[in-house]
């Protein structure tokens, strides 16, 4: 029964236009009126196409409201403007009479993995192709233990312009579908909150009529959920694989094939009728171009005198200037003589220069009567420091300083000089000890091609963690050759049974013909 067909009903039936009860009038009535609009009628009775409570039909003079009626016939909305800076969330909230659609955003449930430890985490994804970056929240992070590195040269905004009022990190994660072999590694900026929870409140699906063939990139689309990651245009694009299709069951709702699953998106029509608010969420990343080259010009230019002397004398008051000022001096010869600052006296090292000092004359007085033991210890002490010039020279860095973390996966873009430089290093080693190093080493095994293992041949069987004397004995009975025609895998029939086993695993007897 359509809207005007319930009306004129209700008007025939002389039923209450609120309740749609029969014992009273519409203005006697004590409950709410429509759920929608607010006016006094039922929800039933509520259409998109008039605002007025009166039945279709009826003049405008015998409905018409006062002028100063604390609501108004002419349908209206308002909208308000509302930024959360700290979750880089710009939310326009639009209040309206006549809106009963839920607008939908497309999400994908997608698999998180940390490149170091391969830890994995399940989160819902929001696919925006109207952010130019990536994001994801403190919380996965930390869940996943990603490492960050600070992002010094972004200026992240959204809606109205609304800058972040704290400096994102930057990290590195893989991702992954859950439906498909797609996997990809993407630089994202951690953030407190990537957006609230969404979709705002329950959204009805029954009437979508959903093709049973489609799988879904996010089943649970409707519900609402913690958003822990945005992929933006860098990837949208990316995982898209073709066009959009409308669903017949509605004019405005959309499905979208893609790597992660199909995308649903757009309004659902009379899925929230039951309110009259609605959110609509866009997120940006917007980096002014002049104000961050203003930046970059001040930090490279020179500091102002009141900044040169300030930081003076926090220099002069500063321990290690004072230690260099109260313990150096200059030698006759031009040379100077820095004392190195102790945490401790060198009393606490005992009689140690004494003993030292001690050694050495009695190592220099059996040089002295053994001149060939000195010959030797001379010629031991220039190769080693032929090869401490080898190790510590720029192909590799000494062997007492702390390994860098690996960066042969990092974005050199995003590196500064000196990582950069770290990076080239580690390449060339890498390189250099794969191609080379391995090409001065002497191989003694297999270069002589040995008789091939044969039918009926004893054979020991290697056991892990049993000595060689428990060993199995087994005699061969089938061969499987490779590619090259060489025996790789054979069948062997022991006590127990018929076993097959690697050549690698047999240790073959002495044959009749070898005895």
């Amino acid at each position: 029964m359509s809207v005007d067909e319930r009306w004129s009903q209700a008007s025939r039936l002389k039923l209450c236009h609120v309740c749609l009860r029969p014992d009273h009038e519409t203005r006697q009535c004590k409950l709410n009126g429509c759920r929608v609009c607010k006016r006094r009628h039922n929800t039933y009775l509520h259409t998109t196409q008039t605002l007025n409570t009166s039945p279709p039909g009826a003049s405008t003079e015998q409905t018409a409201e006062p002028a100063n009626s604390a609501r108004s016939d002419v349908a209206c909305s308002s909208t308000m403007l509302t930024s959360d800076s700290a979750a880089v969330q710009n939310t326009l909230t639009a209040s309206t009479l006549i809106s009963t659609s839920e607008s939908l955003l497309s999400t994908a449930l997608i698999e998180v993995i940390n490149p170091i430890n391969n830890k994995k985490e399940t989160v819902k994804c929001l696919v925006d192709s109207c952010s130019q970056s990536n994001y994801l929240s403190h919380n996965l992070r930390q869940k996943l233990n990603l490492d960050c590195q600070p992002l010094t040269a972004s200026n992240v905004t959204g809606i109205g312009n609304t800058p972040l009022t704290y400096q994102p990190v930057l990290c590195a994660a893989h991702i992954q579908s859950k439906l498909s072999d797609f996997n990809a590694k993407i630089d994202f900026l951690v953030l407190d909150q990537v957006t609230s929870r969404f979709p705002q409140n329950y959204v009805d699906i029954s009437h979508l009529n959903l093709p049973a063939s489609v799988q879904l990139a996010d089943p649970t689309f409707n519900v609402p959920s913690q958003i822990d990651m945005l992929l933006g245009v860098e990837m949208f694009w990316t995982i898209v694989t073709g066009a959009a299709k409308r669903l017949p069951t509605s004019k405005r709702t959309f499905l979208i094939p893609s790597k992660l699953g199909w995308l649903i998106a757009g309004p659902v029509e009379g899925a929230s009728a039951h309110l009259h608010t609605g959110n609509t969420r866009s997120h940006l990343c917007l980096s002014d171009l002049s104000a961050q080259m203003t930046k970059f010009w001040e930090t490279e230019e020179l500091p102002s005198e009141t900044d040169s002397i300030k930081n003076g004398n926090e220099f002069k008051s500063h321990p290690i200037n004072q230690h260099f000022v109260e313990n150096t001096y200059r030698q006759s010869d031009g040379r100077f003589v820095v004392r190195l600052p102790l945490k401790d006296s060198p009393d606490c090292l005992g009689n140690s220069f004494n003993i030292a000092k001690k050694r050495l004359f009695s190592l220099e007085k059996r040089f002295s009567n053994q001149p060939e033991l000195k010959s030797m210890y001379v010629d031991f002490c220039r190769s080693l420091s032929d090869v401490t010039k080898l190790i510590t020279s720029r192909i590799t860095p000494p062997l007492a300083s702390l390994p860098g973390p690996p960066l042969d996966d990092r974005n050199p873009h995003r590196l500064d000089r000196y990582l950069r430089l770290e990076q080239l290093r580690q390449h060339f080693w890498k390189r250099w000890s794969a191609e080379y190093v391995s090409l001065q080493q002497q191989r003694y095994k297999w270069r002589e091609r040995q008789r091939d293992l044969q039918l009926g041949e004893v054979v020991l069987i290697k056991e892990e963690g049993l000595p060689p004397l428990l060993w199995r004995m087994g005699r061969v009975v089938k061969l499987y050759h490779g590619k090259d025609g060489v025996p790789r895998v054979a069948d062997i029939n022991t006590a127990r049974g018929v076993i097959k086993r690697a050549l690698n695993r047999i240790c073959p007897l002495s044959s009749q013909q070898e005895s």
